[in-house]
């Protein structure tokens, strides 16, 4: 009886790698659109005693091997097993399999066990051919954050129903790839100054844009990190191309890699740092929540400009948003797309004032020659830099010599005044350039903003 028992468990532990190859081979596929860089999601879960066990597999690019899968399954979930990660966690990883020839990106999350009772450890992972590791490297932020997002969304139909939750889960899946894809494609290249606005040579079709307007353009796009998307009717592709130029100067190549002109039926790109868009409807109130950034918004036809709360408050509200939408769209209610709430002050506020460096800056520029104009404002965005790291050693220097998390309102006023920083508009464009240099700069400034719940029922009534 011992022996039969002891020959069954060796029979059983020698052919489970021939197991793991049968869950692989006859694993379920699916076609994804077109697809120019994803090879394939892979979606893995543990079985006890299978051990991992391809659930899905979304293809794209090219079909994935048997042998490739059953490697991938064990190199992203094998190791997670006897780590503890709570019900609400998700942990992202980033790999690169020279042998394979591919690039992943995993979130590792736990749900409901299709095959038993409890919970169970999955993972979900975003497959590229690793040709395309140079350009993935300089959007990898992006994408782990939205590989997180459609993440927690497949964790909440797995909980609800794990028979019909991949069902529910590969529109989603579908629908926000189509926009991978567009963020994946986007670039501008180096500004050429003769098309910008900066420019002695300004193209004709951009006469109504006045320095004070181009200031308050300029100052909301340096407050809100960068990140702008401006607006036009049909009929102003030039200008809102030639406004994209303008504002790419400030903007490094990194940041560039991930801008866009106007594309003709293209609307508004969650997480592109700078786009132009003839679409105005495209812009809705849930599309903005979706970007990891604040966004100046450039209205060309009404001449208005509007920039999303402050950096530290938009972040809050958007959490909160994001949590509610996961579980609103988990729950099968259907999904309202709001028109841009663009004078409300519940996700935006109207750019009044420019910033005194950007006034500075302009009329500067008014005295110099052509030839000149590009140099100046690449040493005087250096100069800008330059103080905004001054800013930031100095909070960090505070807070440690305080123990705090956040800075009062004696020691803001100290710093601003050592630092010869009178303008509140100077002022925002500094903690905006401290932020992108030293993230968490921007919240030990200002604290953490109250919860924002209810600004979220005001923008979404029927979340």
């Amino acid at each position: 009886m011992v022996r039969s028992t002891v020959r069954s468990w060796v029979e059983s532990t020698l052919s489970r790698p021939k197991m793991l190859a049968a869950f692989a081979s006859q694993r379920p596929s699916l076609k994804l659109p077109q697809s120019n860089f994803v090879s394939s999601f892979v979606l893995i879960s543990w079985d006890y005693l299978l051990g991992s066990v391809v659930e899905q597999v979304w293809a794209g690019l090219e079909d994935i091997t048997s042998d490739t899968l059953t490697y991938l399954s064990r190199q992203t979930l094998d190791g997670e097993i006897y780590r503890k990660l709570d019900s609400d966690d998700m942990e992202s990883k980033f790999h690169v399999f020279s042998d394979l020839d591919l690039i992943v990106t995993d979130v590792i999350f736990t749900a409901a066990n299709p095959r038993g009772k409890g919970t169970t450890k999955f993972s979900l992972a975003l497959c590229v051919p690793k040709r395309f590791l140079s350009r993935y490297l300089l959007l990898s932020s992006a994408f782990e954050e939205r590989l997180g997002y459609i993440t927690a969304i497949l964790r909440e139909f797995l909980n609800r129903s794990t028979a019909s939750a991949l069902g529910h889960f590969t529109p989603i899946l579908t629908q926000e790839l189509a926009h991978w894809e567009i963020l994946f494609g986007s670039a501008i290249p180096d500004p050429e100054f003769s098309r910008t606005l900066l420019s002695t040579h300004t193209p004709a079709s951009s006469g109504r844009i006045s320095k004070e307007f181009l200031a308050k353009c300029l100052t909301s796009h340096l407050q809100t990190l960068g990140c702008s998307v401006v607006l036009g009717n049909p009929g102003q592709e030039a200008v809102v191309n030639c406004m994209i130029e303008t504002l790419a100067m400030l903007l490094s190549p990194e940041e560039r890699c991930r801008s866009s002109y106007v594309v003709p039926g293209q609307g508004f790109v969650p997480d592109l740092v700078l786009q132009g868009t003839l679409k105005m409807e495209s812009i809705t109130a849930e599309g903005i929540l979706r970007s990891s950034l604040p966004i100046t918004i450039i209205n060309l036809d009404r001449m208005t400009v509007s920039a999303t709360r402050q950096y530290h408050e938009f972040l809050l509200l958007r959490q909160e948003y994001l949590q509610r939408y996961v579980k609103r769209i988990a729950s099968e209610k259907k999904s309202s797309s709001d028109p841009l709430l663009a004078t409300s002050n519940v996700l935006f506020q109207t750019v009044h004032h420019a910033a005194p460096i950007v006034e500075s800056l302009l009329q500067q520029l008014s005295h110099l020659s052509e030839v000149l104009r590009p140099h100046y404002i690449l040493n005087s965005l250096r100069l800008v830099q330059q103080r905004a790291l001054l800013v930031s050693q100095y909070v960090n220097a505070e807070l440690l010599e305080t123990k705090r998390p956040a800075l009062v309102s004696q020691t803001i006023r100290r710093i601003r005044d050592d630092l010869d920083i009178a303008s509140d508009e100077d002022w925002a464009i500094l903690l905006a350039c401290a932020e992108k240099a030293t993230p968490g700069t921007y919240t030990a400034v200002r604290g953490n903003p109250v919860p924002v719940g209810a600004r979220v029922l005001d923008l979404f009534p029927d979340f």
